[in-house]
């Protein structure tokens, strides 16, 4: 189902992550950041395949940071997927930015 965030396998009603989420496929792994900000990130998928999973630490102008990020669709219990890819950082320092994904698909 094109933008509901999955797609039925009707011989086994199990739900499966769609296309847009798996191109973000080509994050996995372990990545040295440089340029203004500096570290390094490793992106993961959850188990099932709907959530990436990114954890980094940072050096962005002199200021240090580790950080947790979850990269997937919003689902309510019961509920149906949102359209948008969303992301929730969680860092070490308490902060909790929410963002609405756009760059990494190509689409919104």
């Amino acid at each position: 189902m094109k933008g509901t965030g999955m797609t039925d396998d009707t011989t086994s009603g199990t739900r499966q992550p769609d296309a847009a989420l798996r191109a973000l496929d080509r994050l996995v792994g372990t990545w040295r950041i440089s340029g203004d900000a500096t570290g390094s990130v490793t992106c993961r998928w959850m188990q099932g395949g709907f959530f990436l999973v990114q954890e980094g630490e940072l050096e962005l102008f002199g200021h240090h940071n580790t950080f947790t990020e979850i990269i997937g669709r919003e689902r309510p219990f019961g509920g149906e997927p949102s359209s948008d890819i969303k992301s929730r950082t969680y860092t070490a320092e308490g902060n909790t930015p929410l963002t609405t994904c756009t760059n990494w698909t190509g689409t919104r």
